[in-house]
């Protein structure tokens, strides 16, 4: 049992120490209406996106080169709400949320929450779902089909790893979305069966 512990905490070391550099130095700001999105030592293939409450997506871009990246968005059009910039790298997603009010934007978190992105995997037709809960937060996983009835819904113990699985072998449904919501933020994937 020791052995374990010393090596999940070694994993968790690990997933902690490589985590922190994977985005590069990630600036955002605002001003009035205007949302600063500033990403120093960027790299090819990161993701920048701005999503409202309901996991809309109103702004998003793929870097197509490694070096610096800025961008100014104007928000002056966007109703009253709350919303978030992800930048995505790899298998981390940094998220950090703003609020619109009236003519004023602000950051809810100077700083941002870095996730690990879920492994979802289909084996036949049993889904897996693996999440690396890093803060050890809260986490909710529900299951849908296509017609969006919920399948399964489980709220897990908050350890490091966090997982479940579905038989979907008597389902007529193509495919499933996974919604796994972890603090406030949720990550929505579709599974094709």
């Amino acid at each position: 049992m020791k052995h374990t512990y010393s090596i999940l905490l070694s994993v968790c070391f690990y997933l902690l120490s490589h985590a922190s550099f994977a985005f590069g130095k990630v600036g955002i700001s605002v001003s009035s209406k205007t949302l600063k999105i500033s990403l120093l030592g960027a790299k090819k293939g990161q993701q920048i996106t701005l999503k409202d409450k309901k996991e809309k997506i109103l702004f998003t871009e793929v870097l197509s080169e490694d070096g610096n990246y800025y961008k100014k968005l104007d928000l002056k059009k966007l109703p009253n709400g709350d919303y978030y910039i992800e930048t995505t790298q790899g298998e981390e997603v940094m998220i950090t949320p703003l609020s619109v009010q009236g003519k004023k934007v602000s950051l809810l978190n100077m700083i941002g929450s870095t996730y690990l992105v879920p492994s979802i995997s289909l084996n036949e037709s049993l889904v897996k779902v693996i999440i690396s809960n890093r803060k050890q937060s809260q986490v909710h996983i529900a299951i849908y089909d296509d017609s969006g009835q919920l399948l399964k819904q489980t709220n897990p113990n908050n350890d490091y790893v966090v997982y479940t699985l579905y038989d979907a072998s008597e389902l007529e449904s193509k495919s499933l979305q996974i919604k796994i919501t972890e603090d406030d933020y949720t990550f929505t994937r579709e599974v094709q069966l």
